[in-house]
């Protein structure tokens, strides 16, 4: 019976991780967190000045430019001018609305992949080619705060080598007092060197997979203390992770919970092994390990596809999608993979421990 159940949990481990590991595949490159969500990008938005300065409102980059935030801060209406100076956001104490009639609501949906080129055509038939005429607002919200993206906030171009300062642009904004100008720099850094992580990645794995051929190695990486305190940390590091995430992105919790949903399978994960280890930590250890070698395998294996390869942009992308140190989330990520690496050695060595056993009786 329990070699019944041990095989239904592998089954059951192995389906889930490698469906998780082809949704990867086919997810588009914001997706490393999880199911969409923010991406990392190579270049990112400040905002230099804002001329006249003004009380009105308050206006921050946010998700490294992808998009801009803009606060309503007075009782003075706030106009948004589009790329044709024609009446774009306009925010007031009813809330947030939208110039049906602006061009620039479709040229800054030009990345949105969920509209048609029918639906989009429909679009730009609503809009007009004259920024003078009567705006037909559409009400967004009843919030003071709207949070778009706007290609003129945003760096759309190639970013070529040795330069750091991308350009600028700028925003133009009415209140009752008059017109404000936000302007905008776009800038880069130097491309990520991804080679002393690697070579530290590879050392690192060529030590836990060759460990299985050295007694005294494999019996420290194998030992109770050192995989309960790997889960442990693994669960830590993951949380961090998805946190550092939920705070860079200016979403919903919900919405930041989704697009970390491989995060989150991969803690819970990390968690209940932990959970097992503490509990059964009476247990002859050898046997413990080879009773729960699938699950064993499972986390390592999701730790391995969700809580780094998948992660795959910390390493090439200069601004990643998290509030935290971008040194300290490629470093979380490397031992994240190490980490889980050594728990997939071992529950695939008991494994086969497992079923050597079950042969010879």
């Amino acid at each position: 019976m329990k070699t019944q159940v041990s095989r239904a949990i592998a089954v059951v481990l192995s389906t889930l991780t490698v469906s998780i590991f082809v949704l990867s595949l086919t997810s588009t490159a914001a997706s490393a967190h999880g199911i969409g969500g923010a991406g990392p990008t190579n270049s990112k938005t400040i905002i230099k000045s804002i001329k006249p300065s003004t009380n009105s409102f308050d206006i921050v980059p946010i998700e490294n430019g992808e998009k801009v935030k803009l606060t309503r801060t007075s009782n003075e209406d706030i106009i948004v001018l589009g790329v044709d100076k024609e009446p774009y956001i306009l925010i007031n104490e009813k809330g947030t609305f939208i110039n049906e009639k602006s061009a620039t609501r479709i040229i800054n949906r030009s990345m949105d992949s969920s509209l048609t080129q029918e639906e989009e055509n429909r679009e730009y038939a609503k809009t007009s080619a004259d920024p003078k005429q009567e705006p037909k607002w559409i009400k967004e919200s009843s919030s003071q705060t709207y949070r778009w993206h706007d290609h003129r906030s945003h760096y759309m171009g190639s970013i070529p080598d040795d330069v750091s300062n991308l350009g600028t642009s700028s925003l133009p904004i009415m209140t009752g007092s008059g017109k404000h100008l936000v302007s905008l720099e776009f800038v880069t850094t130097d491309a990520v060197n991804s080679t002393p992580y690697l070579v530290v990645l590879i050392i690192l794995s060529t030590i836990i997979v060759g460990s299985v051929r050295f007694k005294t190695i494999s019996t420290f990486l194998s030992s109770r203390v050192f995989l309960t305190t790997s889960t442990v940390l693994l669960s830590i590091f993951s949380i961090i992770h998805i946190s550092g995430y939920i705070r860079f992105s200016d979403t919903s919790i919900m919405q930041s919970l989704i697009a970390s949903l491989y995060g989150i399978i991969f803690t819970i994960f990390c968690f209940v092994l932990s959970v097992k280890l503490f509990k059964d930590r009476t247990q002859n250890w050898n046997g413990w390990l080879s009773k729960h070698s699938p699950i064993l395998c499972g986390t390592g294996f999701l730790g391995i596809t969700a809580g780094s390869l998948i992660e795959y942009e910390v390493f090439t992308y200069r601004y990643l999608s998290s509030s935290l140190n971008q040194t300290f989330v490629r470093t979380l990520v490397l031992l994240v993979a190490v980490l889980s690496l050594n728990i997939l050695v071992y529950g695939l060595r008991f494994i086969k421990t497992n079923s050597q056993e079950q042969l010879a009786n």
